[in-house]
C-alpha cells in the first residue's frame, strides 16, 4: 500500500521490526531515499503510535555499518513447535541429534525456535560432531545473542592441536558489521527488513488477538543497497556452478543427482549403472566413475590429460572434472 504525502515524495507502508510486537508504519521517501519512518494510523495494533525504537528503524538503512557487498577473510571492511511424540524427533537411527545444537533430540526435545546458545559451544566441542563449516544467520553470537560472549569470542578464536581453528571455517550472514563479522571467513550482506519480503508467523506476533489475523507478508519499500541479497534467496541460487535449478510446478530446489537411483539399482546390469546422459551420449564425451580410485577410467583421464575443476578458489571439492580439449592435426 502506497500514499502520496505531497508533491515529490512517496509514502509506503510496512511493519516494523526493530521488536517482536511488528507494528505499523509508514516509511517517507524522497526520490527513492528513506526521510523518516512514523506509525500508521491504519494499522489496527499501533494505530499510529511508534516508539523510539520504531522511528530509528531508519538506522537500518543508514548506519555506517551497513554490509553492502560479500566479504573474504583478510578484507577490510525440523517441526516449528512442541514435538508430540517420539516420531516427531529429528534423530538418527541409533537414537542421536542430527542438529549441530542438539534440538528435537532426546536431550533436548522441545526447542520451538531451536537452541542457539548451544552452536558454538557444541561446534567448538564437536558434540555431537565435528563440522568444518559454520552459518551464523540474524545472530550477533559475539555480542548479545549467545548469553556468554567472552566464552562465544574465545571458542571462535580457538585452535587444535594442529594449529587449525577449532571451528574451521565461519561463514555470517548480516545486514551489519556486528562483532560476529569479525570473526568471520566469509560475510554474506543481508538485507534489512525494509529492503525484502518476510514472512510473519504467529511465533513473530506475540502481541495477537485469538480471533484477529495470525499470519501477513511485509513487502519491500526501497531497494536492497549495493550488493546485498537476502539471505533466503542467497540459499536457493548459493551454487556458484547454477547447478540447482527452481522447479517452478512442484516449488523445490533441484539438481542433477546424477541418476544416483541407477547407479545404486543392484536389478540393472553393471553396464547400465551410469548416468543417463552418459549412456546416451553418442561420442562418450561423459566419462564416468570413482575419481578416487586412482586406477578408474576418470582417475586415470584426470591424471594424464591434465583434467580440471571449475572454480578452484571457491575450494568446494567438486566431483565433476573436466578435460582439455584434444589437438587435433590435420593434413592435406
Amino acid at each position: 500500500m502506497s500514499e502520496t504525502a505531497v508533491p515529490g515524495d512517496e509514502v509506503k507502508a510496512t511493519t516494523c521490526d526493530m521488536c517482536a510486537c511488528r507494528c505499523g508504519v509508514r516509511v517517507h521517501l524522497k526520490q527513492g531515499e528513506i526521510r523518516y519512518i512514523d506509525g500508521n494510523p491504519s494499522h489496527p495494533l499501533n494505530r499510529g503510535v511508534i516508539c523510539a525504537k520504531g522511528a530509528s528503524g531508519i538506522m537500518k538503512q543508514k548506519s555506517p555499518a551497513r554490509l553492502t557487498r560479500p566479504l573474504r577473510v583478510g578484507e577490510p571492511g525440523a517441526p516449528l513447535g512442541f514435538p508430540a511424540g517420539p516420531e516427531d524427533l529429528f534423530v538418527d537411527a541409533e537414537g542421536g541429534p542430527v542438529r549441530i545444537d542438539k534440538a528435537f533430540s532426546w536431550e533436548y526435545p522441545l526447542a520451538a525456535h531451536g537452541m542457539m546458545h548451544n552452536v558454538i559451544g557444541n561446534a567448538w566441542r564437536g558434540d555431537p560432531y565435528r563440522i568444518d563449516t559454520l552459518l551464523i544467520f540474524m545472530a550477533n553470537m559475539a555480542w548479545n545473542s549467545s548469553m556468554r560472549p567472552e566464552e562465544a569470542r574465545r571458542m571462535l578464536n580457538d585452535r587444535d592441536e594442529s594449529g587449525g581453528y577449532r571451528i574451521p571455517f565461519l561463514v555470517v550472514c548480516d545486514a551489519f558489521a556486528s562483532e560476529t563479522v569479525a570473526y568471520a571467513d566469509l560475510v554474506l550482506p543481508d538485507t534489512t527488513y525494509l529492503e525484502r519480503h518476510d514472512v510473519m508467523s504467529l511465533l513473530d506476533r506475540p502481541i495477537s488477538d485469538f480471533d484477529g489475523p495470525m499470519d501477513s507478508v511485509r513487502v519491500p519499500v526501497v531497494p536492497p543497497a549495493g550488493e546485498c541479497r537476502p539471505f533466503h534467496d542467497v540459499l536457493v541460487w548459493a551454487c556458484p556452478y547454477g547447478a540447482r535449478e527452481l522447479d517452478a510446478q512442484e516449488k523445490v530446489m533441484k539438481r542433477c543427482t546424477l541418476c544416483v537411483d541407477r547407479i545404486h539399482d543392484e536389478l540393472l546390469p553393471p553396464q547400465d549403472r551410469r548416468p543417463a546422459c552418459v549412456m546416451a551420449c553418442p561420442t562418450s564425451a561423459r566419462p564416468f566413475g570413482d575419481i578416487h580410485d586412482p586406477a578408474s577410467e576418470v582417475a586415470t583421464a584426470i591424471r594424464e590429460r591434465g583434467g580440471y575443476a571449475l572454480m578452484p578458489k571457491w575450494e568446494t571439492g567438486p566431483a565433476n572434472h573436466y578435460l582439455p580439449r584434444r589437438k587435433n592435426e590435420f593434413t592435406g
